[in-house]
């Protein structure tokens, strides 16, 4: 703070401190009248002192701030016309800036024009002299504007000298320019061979772009099949997914003929080749190996979801096993009842547990899996856990089975056991309805007992 204001401050509140005592109120023993009379002079002194010693402070800080005023006024004006001067010399460096371009400019037209002279053979060796005299001229003014200009930037001082740096640069840059005008023609020659590649290249870039979809898509496909799923997940897709079989048939009995009907859930998948069709276990149906001999007659319906309900024509049952009977379903009228089919599980020990969900769709729990020594075709499903499993359940023939990616492992075709359907090759095929033939099916019923688990030399798996 200026020592002056702090004075005049400091004074201001004595000032007010004295205005505020009151001494003509106050009734204070009496005194010795010496020392009143002693101090009523000093009081009537002290006060006068005062105030002029204020005044004398706020005329010095008065003058102190018209002197600075003045200070910065002339500072001001000072400043303004060094601003002018430098704009001054800007606008000359600017102009002899250009100036040197346009005589820059001229003498290379001048040069071209005596270059193309010399070729026309006319009059080349006296236009030549006159160009000369002209580019010996031009370069003498050139030189002037040259001096010119270091004598301005002299006076500019640190700001002109960054000018001399881009003054400098300038000449580099026409240097460079002169360097980069002799690779023009190179430049052209790799500019339309680049071309000629870029076209080359747009050819294919349709192909680039379908196999870049393709990888992608694979690479996604292959994130989902290493995601687990929760069980909640998985057995909500199976419901919202499956199908409803019912058949109808003619059964031959011990005494006579009787009919039947019956109703099981399937589940929709997709194989590699992308055919969709619907699975189930035989187990409770009229195609169980057992029974497929006294069949007379058998129709099927399927009822997708919505509602939507189609007949069935054939049933083929798989190569891998013939407990599991495959039911070939139109693509387009699955997309229509926006079903959404499974995908098989082709490695189905990818994860140590398994979801398995009833046959009816009822319950569903997962189950530790492990591989079964000899056989490939089969997966253990572990029931001592029974307690894991939701609704404490212990899998049984018929049921599903689904890794935890939610694709679709197999059946359960014994207490334990699982069937593992990386394919869907088919071993025999039987027709419904009304080109069902009684003694097709009994011949298809032989052929598939060679291929039944129960047939092979160990028994039933």
């Amino acid at each position: 703070m200026n020592r002056s204001l702090l004075i005049v401050i400091c004074d201001f509140l004595l000032l007010s401190m004295l205005a505020m005592a009151r001494f003509d109120k106050q009734t204070p023993p009496e005194p010795n009248t010496a020392v009143v009379e002693k101090a009523a002079p000093m009081s009537e002194v002290a006060g006068p002192d005062i105030v002029s010693s204020l005044q004398d402070s706020l005329q010095s800080e008065a003058d102190a701030k018209a002197g600075l005023a003045q200070l910065l006024e002339t500072r001001a004006r000072e400043l303004d016309e060094q601003r002018a001067r430098t704009e001054a010399l800007e606008q000359e460096t600017s102009r002899l800036q250009g100036e040197e371009e346009r005589l820059e400019r001229l003498r290379l037209q001048l040069e071209t024009e005596r270059d193309k002279l010399r070729e026309e053979g006319i009059a080349a060796l006296a236009r030549e002299k006159l160009i000369q005299e002209q580019l010996a001229r031009r370069e003498n003014e050139l030189r002037s504007a040259r001096e010119n200009v270091a004598a301005l930037q002299n006076e500019k001082g640190i700001a002109e000298r960054d000018k001399a740096v881009l003054a400098e640069r300038l000449e580099g840059a026409v240097a460079e320019r002169r360097r980069l005008e002799g690779e023009v023609t190179t430049l052209r020659v790799e500019k339309q061979e680049a071309h000629a590649e870029a076209a080359k290249l747009a050819t294919h870039v349709g192909d680039l772009a379908q196999a870049q979809q393709k990888s992608t898509q694979a690479i996604s496909e292959k994130i989902r099949q290493v995601t687990p799923l929760s069980l909640n997940e998985v057995f909500d897709n199976f419901r919202k997914n499956r199908a409803a079989l019912r058949f109808s048939t003619r059964e031959a009995l011990l005494i006579g003929e009787g009919e039947g009907s019956y109703e099981r859930y399937t589940v929709l998948v997709k194989d590699s080749a992308g055919r969709v069709f619907s699975l189930c276990e035989t187990a409770n149906t009229p195609l169980r190996l057992g029974a497929l001999s006294r069949l007379r007659a058998i129709s099927a319906s399927m009822a997708l979801p919505g509602g939507k309900t189609h007949p069935v024509g054939k049933a083929s049952f798989l190569r891998a096993d013939p407990r599991i009977v495959a039911f070939p379903t139109d693509a387009a009228t699955i997309a229509t009842a926006k079903a959404q089919p499974f995908a098989l599980e082709d490695a189905p020990l990818r994860f140590p547990t398994a979801v398995v969900v009833t046959a009816g769709g009822e319950r569903y729990g997962e189950a530790p899996i492990r591989v079964i020594p000899g056989t490939a075709r089969y997966i253990e499903v572990q029931t001592s856990l029974a307690n894991v499993l939701f609704g404490s359940f212990v899998p049984s023939e018929g049921d599903l089975v689904f890794s935890e990616n939610g694709n679709l492992i197999g059946f359960m075709v014994s207490s334990g056991r699982a069937i593992c359907l990386s394919d869907l090759s088919q071993a025999a095929s039987i027709d419904l309805g009304d080109a069902f033939s009684a003694a097709r099916t009994k011949a298809a019923a032989e052929a598939l007992e060679n291929l039944s688990p129960d047939a092979q030399p160990h028994g039933r798996l």
